[in-house]
């Protein structure tokens, strides 16, 4: 993946049920990784450079144009099914499997914050 799709800049708001963007950047770092292990002029180098503009773009539009931003993710979608290729999970939990929509907390999707477990403190034998 390269940065300059659009700029090193933050980025827009899915994170995979999450209310921060660790899972969009994990997403990202994957591809990333991805795109390193390739040869630059190799074809799969490329296809992993188109997947994660595509991915980029789709983030930038999910809010404001959510039909053209699940547009570029079936086309990630599309590339990958097409050259044998796994999205990460990060990736597929960021979306819809049926509509390609990216899910946009609070417009499109809910988020619920679960208490975590509470562990029981250890007892001491002193007595």
């Amino acid at each position: 993946l390269v940065e300059a799709a659009h700029g090193a800049g933050g980025v827009v708001g899915v994170g995979g049920g999450r209310s921060d963007a660790g899972g969009v950047v994990d997403v990202l770092a994957r591809l990333r990784s991805r795109a390193a292990s390739a040869r630059p002029g190799d074809d799969n180098h490329r296809l992993v450079l188109k997947m994660s503009h595509l991915w980029r773009c789709a983030e930038a539009m999910a809010a404001t144009q959510p039909a053209l931003a699940a547009s570029y993710v079936d086309k990630v979608r599309a590339l990958a099914h097409e050259n044998l290729m796994f999205l990460p999970a990060s990736a597929l939990r960021a979306m819809c499997s049926r509509c390609s929509s990216l899910f946009v907390p609070g417009a499109n999707c809910s988020t619920t914050i679960r208490r975590a477990p509470r562990v029981a403190a250890a007892k001491t034998g002193g007595g």
